[in-house]
């Protein structure tokens, strides 16, 4: 039995963690951030089998690692709900950087919930398999809004923390032919930061005043620079990092920050994405560029229907 999916993969911007709750459904973060057209599309096939394994295959064009130990845990999950032993072989087809904020966790546990619950003829909807990729981001650590904001796509507010369900969102509209520019220097693991005390209260005492900018303006604009500002308050910003910002300022392009990824990022126009891959090349060096479409649709099953 085979199928496939697509998820977008996700921009955060500027967010504030929204936990002490018990209920996982209702964990998650508010905040802002933008979906992009390039992201994981899944395959997989799978085989009844008395002796159940899984080969989860990571591809991409991109000089960054990753490990499977969230599709592990999604294909866990679904050998509960199924209690049928089965085997699995999973291709994520990642077309951004991992570990780069570009929220490829997500985007892989969404797409995968989504085919193996078509392939294994589940029935779930399509809200408990968005909540179950949910939960298994919660789990793993390895973020907080994403799943609900790559099941929406678009440019997005999160003003309500949670799941697909319970949190809720806003679009945010930009131009139709709006495009994400981003350049990477470097990773940095999710799990790390939002493990880490210290940093989830910087963040939560930080975002307020940026939020509350966010919320009230309501624009690109706004999310951008409340990205850019949110990020050098917390004193995520490198020195790469730094230079990047203030180079595409001077050039005339407003640029946010990727959480959590050593990434700098900007929605413009068709017609000034190579200006500003341009600008982001000779910058950054040896840079990872990722120029695409703001996603205009969220996560979708992209067949066979078993």
């Amino acid at each position: 039995m085979r199928s496939s999916a697509y998820s977008p993969s996700h921009i955060t911007g500027v967010f504030r963690i929204c936990n002490g709750i018990e209920d996982p459904l209702r964990i998650g973060s508010i905040g802002a951030g933008v979906s992009l057209s390039s992201g994981v599309k899944t395959d997989v096939n799978v085989t009844h089998s008395t002796r159940p394994h899984s080969d989860i295959k990571l591809k991409s064009r991109f000089t960054s690692s990753g490990t499977p130990f969230v599709s592990e845990r999604v294909i866990s999950k679904f050998q509960e709900i199924v209690k049928v032993p089965f085997s699995v072989e999973v291709t994520h087809n990642i077309d951004v950087p991992v570990g780069s904020g570009f929220g490829v966790s997500g985007a892989a546990a969404l797409s995968l919930a989504i085919s193996l619950n078509d392939a294994l003829g589940t029935g779930l909807s399509d809200l408990k398999v968005a909540q179950l990729a949910h939960i298994v981001e919660l789990e793993c650590k390895t973020g907080l809004g994403t799943v609900i904001a790559e099941v929406e796509g678009g440019i997005e507010l999160r003003v309500k923390a949670g799941a697909p369900g319970i949190g809720k969102i806003e679009r945010i509209e930009s131009p139709r032919d709006s495009m994400v520019v981003a350049v990477t220097t470097g990773d940095m693991l999710t799990r790390t930061a939002l493990e880490d005390l210290t940093i989830r209260k910087s963040i939560n005492e930080t975002s307020k005043q940026f939020l509350d900018l966010v919320f009230r303006e309501r624009s690109l604009d706004s999310i951008l620079r409340a990205s850019r500002d949110f990020g050098r308050s917390l004193g995520f910003l490198t020195d790469d990092m730094n230079r990047l910002v203030d180079v595409a300022d001077a050039s005339g392009y407003v640029c946010g920050i990727a959480f959590f990824g050593k990434t700098i990022f900007s929605i413009v126009r068709e017609n000034e994405v190579l200006d500003l891959s341009r600008i982001f090349l000779k910058a950054s060096g040896d840079g990872q560029l990722i120029s695409c479409n703001v996603s205009s649709k969220g996560a979708m099953l992209i067949g066979p229907r078993n």
